[in-house]
């Protein structure tokens, strides 16, 4: 038996297939633009405030060695938030154990959108004493600044944790850290060893709570 198709039965098979051809194009094109898209929000950085009851933040690309800026959004609330900095006793994060120490210094920080930029900077005095500076500066202006001798660096190396190379978002509820580095400790003139997560270590925690915590 011989099947046979109307004129207008094959012009819609025809349309059909056209369509679902398209749509799988389309299809394909979308993916390709989400991929480029992506890569496009890890070079440029920008900061997206998509929920602004959020925090949000991003790393600004460095373009200087050494340079480490985040753009920050901070949502009101009615406790507000602060900056807080530790230089010594810095954890990983291990399970069951603080990941933050007793602060040694802290600064308001308001709502809305800010420039935080954090700073160590190491100089000579004319006796050859080496001092380390830490700068904290927000929107430009210092709100932190404290200082340490020569041998808080333990060695010429350190490892950090976390990184916001896209636009991330936060609850303003919990602590959120900004940067955590944690110096390495020295094991022979020539080498050191990255410090276990339990175990304390100096360096330079920024991290952001609300307040009244």
């Amino acid at each position: 038996m011989r099947i046979r198709f109307s004129l207008w039965t094959l012009l819609l098979l025809i349309m059909l297939a056209a369509l679902g051809l398209a749509w799988q194009r389309i299809r394909s094109q979308n993916v390709r633009l989400e991929v480029d898209i992506a890569a496009m929000r890890r070079i440029a950085r920008e900061l997206r405030v998509e929920d602004p009851t959020q925090i949000a933040i991003v790393a600004r690309k460095p373009t200087m060695p050494g340079e480490l800026i985040h753009d920050i959004y901070i949502p009101p609330t009615p406790s507000g938030h602060k900056i807080f900095v530790a230089l010594e006793g810095i954890l990983g994060h291990p399970p069951g154990t603080p990941s933050h120490p007793a602060p040694n210094a802290t600064a308001e920080l308001t709502p809305g959108k800010h420039a935080i930029d954090i700073q160590h900077n190491q100089s000579r005095d004319a006796e050859g004493v080496t001092e380390n500076e830490i700068v904290i500066l927000v929107d430009g202006a210092p709100v932190i600044e404290m200082h340490r001798p020569e041998d808080w660096v333990p060695s010429g190396g350190w490892s950090s944790m976390g990184s916001y190379n896209e636009s991330k978002s936060f609850s303003p509820d919990e602590p959120l850290d900004i940067h955590r580095r944690r110096f390495h400790k020295p094991t022979s003139p020539n080498s050191s060893r990255s410090m276990p997560n339990s175990e304390p270590a100096n360096g330079i925690l920024v991290w952001i709570e609300p307040a009244s915590t």
